[in-house]
């Protein structure tokens, strides 16, 4: 029996090196950052579907 990967969140997740370690066991369902350059490299490496720029509050 196949169980879907594990979901994770990506806090402050810069240009989206947790993301890319996690991504083979893990679904990123959820990432953040507030530096606007970091979020275009997130999103050139990663894509914007799961991305908010912006702070957590």
């Amino acid at each position: 029996m196949s169980h879907p990967a594990p979901s994770f969140v990506d806090f402050f997740a810069g240009s989206g090196l947790v993301t890319e370690g996690a991504k083979h066991a893990c679904v990123p369902v959820w990432s953040n950052d507030i530096c606007p350059k970091k979020a275009a490299i997130y999103r050139a490496n990663h894509g914007d579907d799961h991305f908010h720029l912006g702070s957590i509050e």
